[in-house]
């Protein structure tokens, strides 16, 4: 991920902008440290736990252009893929089984963007499971 740090650092250093970010329970503090120290001459919001303040992750998602996920939060790429916002993997190649199949179906429906750190994409179409899944309990349940 210290890669993907940089990266990002060096686009926003490029081509302007800032960055919005979140960690999990499951983020190494170390790493935390290594995003703060990436990010720390540049405009951010960077959230690691409640010392922070209060989670600012839907107003994150709200306000973000775009968004870059790690590869094993399928609640964070499911949220995303729920706007009309560029989604990334970063690292993607390291999903396996059931997380690997998941973001290659999102990148079958167009959801995931293939390109790293390419922001150049078609119209996005956000995914809404809610009313697809509501309308198939319908259906099954006028079958009975």
């Amino acid at each position: 991920m210290v890669g993907v740090f940089r990266a990002l650092a060096e686009q926003i250093r490029s081509e302007g902008g800032s960055l919005l970010a979140t960690t999990s329970r499951r983020t190494p503090p170390a790493l935390a440290e290594i995003l703060r120290a990436t990010f720390a001459d540049l405009p951010h919001v960077i959230w690691g736990d409640g010392g922070d303040g209060v989670n600012p992750y839907g107003g994150l998602l709200g306000w973000a252009n775009r968004v870059v996920g790690s590869p094993d939060s399928v609640n964070l790429l499911s949220e995303a893929c729920a706007t009309r916002m560029p989604v990334r993997v970063a690292l993607a190649g390291t999903a396996q089984g059931r997380l690997a199949r998941f973001q290659q179906q999102l990148r079958e429906r167009g959801r995931l963007q293939e390109r790293w750190l390419d922001w150049q994409y078609d119209r996005i179409e956000p995914l809404r499971e809610t009313a697809r899944i509501a309308d198939e309990v319908k259906q099954r349940l006028a079958s009975r």
